[in-house]
Parts: structure tokens; sequence; C-alpha cells
């Protein structure tokens, strides 16, 4: 029967290619290049399902603190769930999924939330959507017209200007977050490792 337990290092490279094949498989395998973060090596646990010693699946844990109703509680995060062409369809995603969801019991984590690539595939685990988000880029003259209302609407206030942010000042982005809706079910406590990493670092 196989056994879910946390990813040993010796398997860390291991576990770097069958996340580079199932999300980035036009990238080829990672490189042995010291200025680049591996999979293995970013934020969260990593967790692999094994038959002996033969490593069928992956997936990463990461711990959050998130807003539900009026409380805020804890939330267990799923990611990075994988298995290479040779292992699937053998039922070993829904045995690690579970053997995840029991982790997270016996931690007291009674939430848990999951990035999936398809909605439909992890529905067929039990899995629901949650949310939805979309990502815009405009250039920042194209904003101009918030000035221009800001202006007519209170003649006299200091003009506002656009200014690009590094990790340094993640702080500054906290009332800006917090202005855009904290009070909303799953919005996150983030904290300075999560700005540092996920806000200006590796989104992997």
């Amino acid at each position: 029967m196989p056994e879910y337990r946390p990813l040993p290092e010796a398997y860390e490279r291991e576990f770097d290619e069958t996340w580079s094949y199932a999300f980035s498989p036009e990238s080829g395998l990672p490189e042995d290049d010291p200025e680049d973060v591996p999979p293995s090596a970013r934020p969260g646990a990593t967790r692999g399902l094994f038959e002996d010693e033969e490593l069928l699946a992956i997936c990463r844990h990461y711990w959050f603190t998130c807003r539900v109703g009026d409380d805020w509680l804890p939330v267990g995060g799923v990611a990075s769930v994988a298995t290479l062409p040779e292992h699937r369809r053998q039922g070993h995603v829904r045995r690690t999924l579970s053997a995840t969801l029991s982790e997270y019991r016996d931690r007291e984590i009674l939430l848990a939330a999951l990035w999936a690539f398809d909605q439909a595939f992890y529905a067929q685990f039990g899995w629901a959507l949650a949310n939805q988000y979309a990502r815009l880029r405009v250039p920042p003259e194209e904003l101009s017209f918030a000035r221009e209302e800001r202006e007519a609407k209170a003649a006299g206030a200091s003009e506002g200007s656009f200014v690009r942010l590094d990790a340094d000042d993640y702080e500054r982005l906290v009332p800006v977050l917090s202005a855009h809706g904290v009070d909303h079910n799953l919005a996150m406590d983030r904290t300075e490792e999560w700005w540092r990493t996920r806000g200006f670092g590796d989104r992997g």
C-alpha cells in the first residue's frame, strides 16, 4: 500500500522534475543554477506518496490564517499536486489528497483550499469552487482619470503618483489591501514572509 510522508531531502530533485513536467513541460527539466529557486525549495512543506522507495505523487502544503465569517481561522493550502504519466490513473492523486486532509485534521485545521489547474478535475474528489479572480495590466497613464476626478472633487488636494515598490516596501501595501476588502471570506492575514516570497517573489 502506498505510503504518504514528508518528502526526504534525497527526493528533492525528483520532486522538481515531477513538478516541472506537470506544470511547465515546455521549460524542460530544472537546471542546477544557483540563481534559480527550484520548486522543492519554495515556501511550503513538500509531501510525497511512495511505493517502497519509488515516488508516485507529490504535493505541497501551506498554512494560512484566513477570515471565515467573523473569525480568523487556520486554513490549509494545497498546491503542486502531480504525478508523472507512468503513475497516472492509479488513484495516487486521490490518496495524496485524502492523506493531506487527514494530516490537516490532525493539526486541527478544518478548512482546506486548493489551487486547481482545472475545477472539474478536482470536483471528482469533492472539491468545490470558492472564488475566481482576474489580473489586469494597464499603462499608468490610462489611470489618469482617477486623479482628475479626485481633483475635481477636492480642489487643493495633494497629487498622488505611481511608484515602483520592492519587498522592503511591503508594509505600504497593507492598508491598500485592507481597503480592498479584508473582511471578505477567505481574505488572508498576510505575513511578512508572504509579502516577500509570494507578493514580490516567486509565484510557482
